[in-house]
């Protein structure tokens, strides 16, 4: 209760309803003001109504942190009563809801009234850090073709947030197309693997081992004489599939190791097995090769 007096302290004599009627937003300017703008800057909406009186202790508070913030962000206002259909869009059942909109979509929220603590931790999610910053600055670089400037920003930013999803899946797909194939994994790797880029990541980094995998292996040359010499020479059937996997030839691939799995299970530690899971991953769950070898190695494995 004490941090709802202190907010209700904070009402400034500036602000009063007259002001906050004339300032909310309609529903025909949402997209525009909202949706596109939060694509270029941060966009807090607070969803409130004139006859709510916590909404007048909050609105105050979060005009006074707007300004403080100098465009690091910008405050809408949506009064329910005029805008219910913006309401129902945004499922608020109760005001003062405050939604902040990040690249369109929501990326962060509370309800109802709040210490300004709280509030600030609340931005704080909501507003780029320098990481993101930078983050943002190297992928625009690479998607321009220019990986040289776009390398020394990924590392400044993961100087700054060694766990930044962002900034670790871009530096390891910058490294894996420079050939760095050992330092792009270590990368994919730290990603945190519950993150949208943790789940991106995987099907990456499992081409990337092979193709790391494939760069120690001798000459295709020496794989196709010792199976020409003995089919069941499963060093030369890994090599030949690892190598397969890594030239994205993913049936010859699979074929390999499905033989593998069923001459041997034991073979690398059940790899044959192991490596047609990796591939599985890599080409996604409706790939119709996995509705073809899923069920023959089902049936190689009883």
């Amino acid at each position: 209760m004490a941090g709802y007096l202190a907010l209700a302290e904070t009402n400034e004599e500036s602000w009063n309803l007259q002001s906050a009627t004339e300032h909310t937003l309609s529903g025909a300017e949402f997209e525009d003001r909202v949706i596109s703008r939060s694509k270029t800057v941060p966009v807090v909406v607070d969803f409130w109504a004139p006859g709510c009186q916590p909404c007048l202790m909050l609105g105050p508070v979060l005009e006074r942190l707007a300004t403080a913030a100098n465009g690091a962000w910008e405050l809408v206002k949506v009064d329910i009563d005029r805008e219910p259909e913006l309401a129902r869009r945004f499922r608020v059942q109760s005001i003062p809801a405050v939604k902040g909109f990040r690249d369109g979509t929501v990326a962060a929220e509370f309800l109802g009234v709040q210490p300004e603590r709280n509030i600030r931790a609340f931005l704080d999610k909501l507003v780029p850090s320098g990481a993101d910053v930078l983050v943002s600055e190297a992928n625009a670089r690479t998607g321009g073709g220019d990986d040289a400037g776009a390398e020394p920003l990924f590392r400044q930013a993961l100087a700054e947030q060694p766990d930044h999803a962002k900034g670790l899946l871009g530096l390891g797909l910058l490294l894996m197309r420079s050939g760095r194939y050992d330092d792009a994994a270590r990368s994919l790797e730290t990603i945190p693997p519950a993150t949208a880029e943790g789940r991106e990541a995987r099907p990456t980094l499992g081409r990337l081992r092979f193709t790391s995998e494939a760069a120690s292996l001798p000459p295709p040359e020496t794989d196709a004489a010792a199976l020409a010499a003995n089919p069941d020479d499963l060093d030369a059937r890994w090599a030949s599939a690892v190598r397969a996997a890594a030239e994205a030839d993913y049936r010859t691939a699979l074929e390999n190791f499905l033989r593998i799995t069923q001459v041997n299970r034991r073979f690398h530690d059940d790899g044959g097995r192991r490596k047609m899971l990796d591939i599985f991953e890599i080409l996604g769950p409706d790939n119709a090769l996995i509705m073809e070898y899923r069920p023959q190695l089902a049936a190689a494995l009883h």
